[in-house]
């Protein structure tokens, strides 16, 4: 399950599912099969649910979890916050993989787990000093000043027996053993006092020696006493608008500290809101960012709540427990977004809608539904008749349906009125909202005909209406005129005329073809191996049993090869606004490049090493890229260089597993 370039939320099922969040700040939620969960752009929040998944946050803040069964999550580049659990079968493994940035991991549960923490000052939040089921290891612990952080939860180390807030490694809950190569963290849930209790390994840190592991490591020194820990102040209250963004004060996230030491505030994850530093989204920021106004909650919901999360402040050396944040979170006025509207209709199809994208786009309304509360700037004429001064009529309702009549102006369909039209223009206005103009053009018509010529050369006009015109035989001129006409072309010879604004036109060949301006789709046809190109706009070209070569041309268009091993050509520059669609990109289907197009790709076989996984390039040699999650073409004239950047020239629909030897530059 795909979702689309906003926030998605993304529910799976009891089966064996992939979903796939795409860009925004998106909410994926595996069901009980063995899911595959990728969050891309954006700050995602993923669950795996039941099962023995694959959770993916992508780039962005997320927050991951593998939920129930031995899971594999991988972090991403961002500042991650990751709930894991430990795998709950006998012998089994949870696998995470934090990433690049500073991460948060949640070790909640005592199943088998092996942590890889990445590049990034990581923190790691033990709830329990007690043993697992299975032995949980950190492959990358970095040691010493500056390195990655292990702490307890402070509930949990309030109600250990004989802690008195003294540091838990005088007090004996927690040791440290070197063992190897490696370093136990061990921990006794009574202390050296108690009788109860015994050592348990907790941790093992791979490749650490204990004597480089110091109070930047840990809440507390490992052999000296720590120092007092700072205590959140303020209101903790914040009010802000759905789907805005508050810039935090100090009064409403204060703190104390009697060391006056430099603190830092992490906060943790809550649905519908994100924080961000100076513009960049974080978890965490320090108290020399709040006092500079850098610190703000942005809301990325249009509809109000209230929210609660938690907020953490430490000093480096100590963190209080976290206190809890309320926003709540009032309704948004968003402003409706009125598009200018382009009607071409006739005396059989008077009928539109001006909230659809009638050639600039749809009209918006983030907030309340859409609403028509004025034509041409008077609510009284919303739902009744309005005559423009051309003589066409028209009638523009509330919810936005509008309907056109020429009366008489216009002789009666059938009569062979053709070439005949009206046109005028009106304005409508959006509840709260923008004011957009709609353009109407009435074409007068005749009856829908079907023309066949000889089997020699002819020359067929088929008037208004949608027209099919068979031109037979030899090479024919045919004209289809207004409406969506259908050309049927047996000869290499035939020659099609179609003018701007007279339709959507199709055509049936026989032969290889090169649609001419104003002529939008091409269905081969037959078994012989034939060719279609296509022209500047957005074409739709469909190919037969045979081995074709479809090239769209100019514009953004779609391609479906069929059966057969087809050629899908670019021979047009690359832009991202006109990348092509591949519906059936399969077998022995191929992707050709021109080379005079695609600079610096010499021709023959794609190089391996110019062919990359992925949408950036990975180094200087890369230049054809291939995200197969999207199912993204990319071409970038210099890799991983600055000069150029990453086009999309193509998308493959069906999301194929495209190599290097399926790329022939011509």
């Amino acid at each position: 399950m795909e979702g689309t370039e906003g926030p998605d939320r993304i529910q799976g099922g009891d089966g064996a599912e992939a979903l796939l969040g795409l860009r925004g700040a998106d909410t994926l939620l595996g069901g009980g099969g063995r899911d595959r969960l990728y969050g891309g752009a954006g700050a995602d929040s993923l669950d795996g649910g039941a099962g023995d998944d694959s959770v993916s946050g992508g780039a962005g803040d997320d927050v991951l979890a593998g939920g129930a069964g031995a899971d594999t999550v991988f972090g991403g580049s961002g500042d991650d916050t990751i709930w894991t659990s430990g795998a709950d079968r006998a012998g089994a493994v949870e696998i995470i993989d934090a990433g690049s940035g500073d991460d948060f991991i949640n070790l909640t549960g005592g199943g088998g787990l092996k942590l890889s923490l990445g590049e990034g000052r990581d923190s790691i939040q033990l709830w329990t000093i007690g043993a697992g089921d299975g032995e949980r290891v950190i492959t990358d612990f970095q040691a010493g000043d500056g390195g990655d952080w292990i702490f307890l939860l402070s509930q949990i180390e309030n109600q250990l027996p004989n802690q008195q807030g003294d540091s838990l490694f005088r007090t004996g809950h927690l040791r440290l053993v070197q063992s190897g190569e490696d370093v136990l963290l061990q921990g006794d849930r009574d202390g050296t006092s108690g009788q109860g209790a015994s050592l348990t390994t907790i941790l093992r840190l791979e490749g650490v020696d204990a004597t480089s592991l110091t109070r930047s490591n840990f809440r507390y020194d490992p052999i000296v006493s720590e120092n007092i820990t700072p205590t959140m102040t303020g209101s903790l209250h914040a009010t802000m608008r759905a789907g805005s963004t508050h810039v935090v004060r100090p009064d409403e996230l204060g703190f104390t500290d009697p060391e006056e030491a430099d603190v830092s505030f992490r906060v943790d994850p809550a649905n519908g809101v994100f924080v961000t530093v100076a513009g960049v989204t974080t978890s965490s920021f320090t108290s020399a960012q709040l006092a500079a106004g850098q610190v703000a909650f942005s809301h990325y919901s249009p509809f109000h709540t209230h929210i609660q999360f938690g907020v953490t402040v430490s000093d480096g050396n100590s963190s209080a427990s976290p206190a809890l944040f309320t926003i709540d979170v009032v309704p948004a006025d968003f402003q409706a977004i009125a598009q200018d509207d382009s009607f071409v209709l006739t005396q059989k199809d008077t009928s539109g809608n001006v909230f659809d994208d009638n050639g600039a786009g749809a009209d918006v309304d983030p907030d309340r539904p859409l609403a028509v509360v004025a034509v041409n700037g008077a609510a009284a004429s919303v739902g009744q008749w309005t005559k423009l001064p051309s003589g066409i009529s028209v009638r523009l309702n509330s919810d936005g349906s509008l309907t056109a009549a020429a009366g008489e102006n216009l002789a009666a369909p059938g009569s062979g009125a053709a070439n005949t039209y009206l046109s005028g223009s009106f304005t409508y206005t959006l509840a709260g909202g923008q004011t957009a103009t709609a353009d109407v053009v009435v074409v007068g018509i005749d009856d829908d005909d079907h023309v066949r010529g000889s089997a020699g050369a002819d020359r067929l006009h088929a008037g208004i209406g949608d027209d099919t015109i068979d031109g037979g035989g030899g090479g024919d001129l045919l004209y289809g005129g207004k409406g969506d006409d259908l050309y049927i072309l047996r000869d290499a010879a035939d020659q099609l005329v179609e003018r701007e604004a007279e339709g959507q036109d199709r055509v049936l060949s026989f032969v290889s073809v090169a649609l001419p301006e104003n002529v939008e789709r091409v269905d081969l046809q037959g078994t012989a191996d034939l060719d279609a190109t296509g022209g500047d706009g957005r074409d739709f070209l469909i190919g037969n049993a045979g081995a074709n070569v479809l090239d769209g041309g100019g514009g953004r268009d779609r391609l479906k090869g069929g059966a057969g091993a087809d050629v899908f050509l670019f021979s047009s520059a690359p832009l991202s606004s006109e990348a092509d669609r591949i519906s059936d990109f399969e077998g022995a289907d191929r992707i050709a490049l021109d080379s005079r197009v695609f600079s610096g790709l010499a021709k023959g076989e794609l190089d391996a090493s110019a062919f990359h996984l992925g949408a950036t390039a990975d180094d200087g040699a890369d230049r054809i890229l291939y995200d197969i999650v999207s199912g993204g073409l990319f071409f970038d004239r210099d890799g991983s260089g600055t000069t150029y950047h990453a086009v999309r020239f193509a998308v493959l629909a069906n999301h194929a597993a495209l190599t290097a030897d399926d790329v022939v530059i011509v």
